[in-house]
């Protein structure tokens, strides 16, 4: 044991020793980095390019109105953490993967940047629609996701529409469903259609 335990341990012991024990490279640079001195580049911290969920079921699904559902909950779930981060998108992509392992991706300009979960899954289910599902040719779905990207920050100019006030309503709903799942949990706040699909205790 070379009994270095601190920082200061190690800036005080000899840097001779410290090639001799560890080699040059690692020596000299532990040695260094004991005085404060490190010339690496600072990386920093990148924003998130996209939020998304998606699902591997453990029976494969050929039913849409079944995967309909699926997507409306993975679409809260994404518009909840664009909210968390104060962000919107500006496109939407459903991620389907097929029981042959085929994988497709469908991607769509929103009309406006949304945090909306409703936005997200109709425009999901409406690129759904217009996929491909045959079960008897390795058609069925085994995983299904979406992901909103191209993402802004959520208070970013926006070209106001003719149902801006229906927009501004929908976002203090969606603020107010928030503040609710902070309170008592994301399980207690669910569109009836999920509780609706529950199975019996």
């Amino acid at each position: 044991s070379m009994g270095l335990s601190t920082i200061g341990d190690v800036a005080r012991y000899p840097e001779a020793a410290l090639v001799s024990r560890l080699g040059a490279a690692t020596g000299q640079h532990l040695k260094a980095l004991a005085r404060g001195e490190d010339h690496r580049a600072v990386v920093a911290e990148h924003d998130p390019v996209s939020f998304g969920h998606q699902e591997t079921f453990d029976d494969d699904l050929d039913d849409k109105g079944e995967l309909a559902v699926i997507l409306l909950d993975q679409a809260d779930r994404v518009a909840h953490r664009l909210r968390e981060a104060n962000l919107r998108a500006r496109a939407a992509v459903l991620i389907v993967k097929y029981d042959d392992f085929r994988q497709i991706t469908r991607r769509t300009t929103l009309d406006e940047p949304t945090s909306d979960g409703g936005v997200l899954a109709r425009t999901a289910i409406d690129l759904l629609s217009k996929v491909t599902i045959e079960p008897r040719k390795g058609g069925r779905v085994r995983l299904c996701g979406i992901s909103a990207t191209n993402l802004e920050a959520r208070d970013a100019p926006r070209q106001l529409g003719f149902d801006e006030a229906s927009r501004q309503k929908t976002e203090r709903l969606n603020d107010t469903v928030d503040k609710l799942a902070l309170k008592f949990g994301k399980a207690a706040i669910r569109r009836a259609v999920h509780i609706k699909n529950e199975p019996d205790e």
